[in-house]
């Protein structure tokens, strides 16, 4: 993308970008009713656990249609959603796409699924808020700098709890349930939906965010350790790499798994981060410049300008 392209991109996603987590809350909400036995009537609550898988049902089916219309009916479709990104987004849909219908139809106050419900919510809605909200912090403050890292711990320790552990958990439950039950369609698609899930959960979800996290911990400790007579070219350019971090870990929480089909090309000077001011208009400018393909100006110029 050039600038333009990319500032044009940017301010269409943000609002889809707020109703996304916002849906996700909402439907990990209807399931704390059941998780938490408030309310005389469990069948009541179980309709409410119900309605929040019927939520994240009708987002799932939408973004998926969308996701065809524009492959099918763009003239940059293809372009937009290649063929990869497709199969993933298939893959991260199939669980409450596939599952959802039957699930409620014959396990509808089964509280398993009401966790699965609320935990799969509940993580992403997280994870995408925090990653709105770190968008607008300045980490050359200190005070907003420790904002911003304590705010991804939470949404990483979040992730790992949701989809490896209590994730684990849960879906043994249902597997259990299912073979005394002898559901054994239930039980076959189930582990066969489930791994794919699983696999998506830690390439795409815990594992890129945890090494960008850890990356990113490691350059704001070098930044932080400056000491005060630090000349002006070594503050600069370990601000230029705790801005490329910050950039990279933003990305982690969308895109990275863009990254197992895309190769990485050699970053030159011109393509680092320059020193910027912080806030959601770096946040974006580094994003840019993570996803631009080349650049006609010298970065330098261009960072005072800014």
């Amino acid at each position: 993308m050039t600038k333009d392209e990319f500032i044009a991109w940017a301010a269409n996603d943000w609002p889809r970008m707020q109703s996304i987590y916002l849906q996700h809350f909402v439907g990990s909400i209807f399931c704390i009713p059941s998780l938490l036995g408030i309310g005389d009537d469990p069948s009541v609550a179980s309709s409410l656990a119900v309605c929040g898988l019927l939520s994240e049902m009708g987002w799932e089916f939408q973004d998926m249609l969308e996701m065809f219309v524009v492959r099918m009916f763009h003239k940059d479709g293809k372009q937009q959603w290649p063929d990869a990104i497709v199969i993933i987004f298939l893959v991260h849909h199939s669980l409450a796409s596939l599952l959802g219908i039957p699930m409620i139809l014959f396990y509808r106050h089964h509280k398993t699924l009401h966790w699965l419900c609320f935990d799969l919510q509940f993580a992403a809605g997280l994870a995408l808020s925090i990653g709105e909200i770190t968008k607008l912090l300045d980490i050359s403050n200190p005070r907003q700098l420790r904002q911003f890292k304590v705010l991804n711990f939470i949404a990483l320790v979040t992730m790992v709890w949701t989809r490896i552990i209590h994730w684990t958990f849960l879906t043994t439950t249902l597997f259990v349930t299912f073979y005394k039950d002898k559901a054994w369609a239930f039980l076959f698609f189930g582990v066969l939906i489930s791994i794919g899930f699983s696999g998506f959960s830690y390439v795409c979800c815990v594992k890129p965010f945890y090494k960008k996290f850890v990356k990113f911990l490691h350059v704001s400790a070098e930044y932080e350790s400056l000491p005060p007579d630090a000349s002006p070219d070594r503050r600069r350019s370990s601000v230029m790499q705790l801005d490329l971090a910050r950039a990279e870990l933003l990305e982690a929480e969308l895109t990275a798994f863009e990254s197992m089909f895309q190769r990485r090309e050699e970053v030159t000077r011109r393509q680092s981060v320059p020193v910027l001011r912080g806030g959601r208009r770096g946040s974006l400018f580094a994003l840019q410049l993570q996803h631009s393909k080349s650049f006609g100006y010298d970065i330098m110029t261009k960072s005072k300008d800014l």
